[in-house]
This record gives C-alpha cells, sequence and structure tokens, in this order.
C-alpha cells in the first residue's frame, strides 16, 4: 500500500513542478527528492509486489490528472444583486485577448484550454520556459492604448459605464459584467475587439440567457477585424511603407477582411501573385521560392498585440531567414485609425 502513496505524491509533485513558476522549483525539487530518500531508505521495511506496479501507474495518473484538474479548473462566479438596475444607465465592455503579463499557470490554461488534462501541464512547461526568456510581456500595453481612446470618445460623447475585459487575463469578462451590474447597467454593449465572434465563447462562461431573462441587455459588435476601416488601416500602412514588396504574405485564414485586404492592395499595383493569405510558412516560402522573390514583408493579420504566439510566429521565421529577407507587421499594433474602426462597430450596435 505504500507503493500507492507514493505513486500519489509523485503524481501531484511532477504535476506541480510541470506548472508552477520556476521561482517554487526549490521547495518542490526538495520535497521530489526528499520522498525518493524515504522511498529507498524505507525499502527494507516493505516489499513491492509486482502485481502492484500496474495500480500503482494508474494512482500516478490519476494523481497527475486530479491536481491538473484543480490547477486549471475556472473558479466560479456569483452574480450581484439585481435590484438596483437602472434602465437610464447604459455600460461599454472593450472586450479584446489579452495575455498574462508574467507566467502564472492558471492564466497560463488561455493558449490550450481545449486541451485533455494530461497534455495540459506539458503545455504549461514550455510555456514557462518561453517566458522566463522574455521576462515580461507587453500585448496588454498596446491593448490598453486602444481601449483608453476608445474609453475617452465615447465618455466625450455619453456618460456611459467603460469597463475593459481581456479573453486570456485579468480583469475577465465575469469581472466586467459583475462590475456593470453593480454599478446599476441594465444595458451592456461589448466592443469586440478581436478577430472573431465571440457571442457562443462568451455564453459557454457566462449565462447569457440567464441575464437576459433578469431584464439585463446584452449586444456584440461585429468583430473590429471585420470593419471596413480595419481594412483600409493596413492598405494604407503598407501602401505607405518606403519600400513595395514583390511578396506579400497576409498571415491569417481566408476570410472576407483577408481576401478584401488583397483586393485593395492589388488596385494600389500591388503584383497579386506575389499576395499569398496563408498561415503554412513552409508552402509560402516554396512558392516565393518559386518565383525568385527574396524578399517578403508579412503582415500578421490574425494577431491584436505583439504577445506570445506572435512572438512564437517571429521564431518560426527565422527558419527562413537564410534564404529571403523578411520584413514583419507583427500585430494590428495600436493606431487611431483602429479606435476609430472600434467605435465605428460599437456605433452599430447603439441604438
Amino acid at each position: 500500500m505504500i507503493i500507492f502513496l507514493f505513486s500519489i505524491l509523485w503524481g501531484i509533485l511532477i504535476t506541480l513542478i510541470l506548472v508552477s513558476p520556476i521561482s517554487y522549483y526549490p521547495l518542490l525539487f526538495a520535497i521530489f527528492l526528499f520522498s525518493i530518500l524515504i522511498f529507498v531508505f524505507s525499502r527494507k521495511y516493505f516489499t513491492i509486489n509486482i502485481k502492484y506496479i500496474p495500480v500503482s501507474i494508474i494512482f500516478f495518473f490519476l494523481s497527475y490528472a486530479l491536481c491538473s484538474y484543480f490547477v486549471f479548473t475556472p473558479k466560479k462566479y456569483s452574480y450581484p444583486n439585481f435590484s438596483n438596475l437602472d434602465s437610464l444607465k447604459r455600460a461599454v465592455i472593450f472586450y479584446s485577448e489579452g495575455e498574462m503579463e508574467k507566467y502564472t499557470p492558471f492564466y497560463a490554461n488561455y493558449f490550450f484550454k481545449n486541451e485533455n488534462l494530461i497534455i495540459k501541464p506539458i503545455l504549461c512547461y514550455k510555456i514557462k520556459n518561453f517566458y522566463y526568456k522574455i521576462g515580461t510581456n507587453y500585448k496588454n500595453d498596446e491593448l490598453l492604448k486602444v481601449a483608453k481612446e476608445v474609453k475617452n470618445s465615447i465618455l466625450n460623447y455619453k456618460p456611459y459605464y467603460f469597463y475593459i475585459a481581456f479573453e486570456g487575463y485579468v480583469p475577465k469578462i465575469q469581472d466586467a459584467i459583475n462590475s456593470a451590474i453593480k454599478d446599476g447597467c441594465k444595458t451592456i454593449y461589448l466592443i469586440n475587439y478581436t478577430s472573431k465572434e465571440v457571442d457562443s465563447k462568451i455564453n459557454k462562461e457566462i449565462d447569457l440567457e440567464f441575464l437576459r431573462d433578469r431584464g439585463i441587455t446584452i449586444k456584440f459588435s461585429r468583430p473590429v477585424y471585420t470593419s471596413d476601416i480595419f481594412i483600409n488601416y493596413f492598405v494604407n500602412k503598407i501602401n505607405n511603407l518606403p519600400k513595395r514588396f514583390k511578396g506579400i504574405l497576409i498571415y491569417d485564414d481566408k476570410s472576407t477582411t483577408s481576401e478584401k485586404l488583397k483586393d485593395r492592395l492589388v488596385k494600389y499595383g500591388f503584383l497579386e501573385s506575389g499576395i499569398l493569405i496563408s498561415k503554412d510558412l513552409r508552402s509560402s516560402f516554396d512558392y516565393y521560392k518559386s518565383q525568385n522573390i527574396s524578399e517578403v514583408l508579412l503582415i500578421n493579420l490574425a494577431g491584436s498585440g505583439c504577445g506570445y504566439e506572435e512572438e512564437i510566429l517571429m521564431q518560426e521565421l527565422t527558419k527562413y531567414t537564410s534564404s529571403f529577407k523578411i520584413h514583419a507587421i507583427k500585430s494590428w499594433g495600436y493606431d487611431m485609425e483602429l479606435v476609430k474602426a472600434a467605435i465605428s462597430e460599437f456605433k452599430k450596435i447603439e441604438n
């Protein structure tokens, strides 16, 4: 039976070592080594029956999976009192991706929340090493600059309550909605500063029907990514570069937005044969090589700010720098045109 207890302990410790911040390593490794020493020196007091080994392995993985479950399970939210809702009070939530600034296992789950519990600690370990190298992630800074300008513009227009919510960090959408309800807002507008529709995603985290049954109106804007202002922002950004590139790789899935961007670039005189829409770097650069195009501009249309995934993309690009001269627009960045795009989408749902 003792072997079962050690199996459970080691399963928990392995999980914690994989997911915990590096500052916890001395304590966790000390406990792990101490447990091994106890196991070795106590061997003379018990014998290991071979038939118990498979069961011990099962206990190890069960404790590993349970520990992973408790680390990554989101906390439950309770709603505040609905009695103070006022039909004259309205809230605007600026909703964007967002990422943790320093490594934290709970928020690392944002990158792989759909993976199974066995894989999550291993993926967490990879992200932890990346954060150890970069120190601080500044993606939120770009997003907050846009949010600040959106807030100033909207509050100069009407006395709304304004909140920020990040998909992958705090404050989360639950925090923003709870704050709006506490402040008595009966109508909530959500500015979707992402590249995808978020209604169904948010509905998995918050029971929107429950809120609507309590008299709260929630309206979602289209993704800012779909705005015509957004597309023209990139057209002008590329067209105003000091150099015209024969090869332009729009790093994105094929969508109405990416196709419109390509079409408008062609109208400005860029060669259609040199513009690709793809997330497959290898096939894209193979194509450029076959076309004798050695200088490529990559536009990351999928990234709202330069964070973890954008830096990974930049690392992937280094595989091709020996054969190509690569320039990159890493993410949307910060620009007043993006602020205008966000406000434009908000106005479409305001009334």
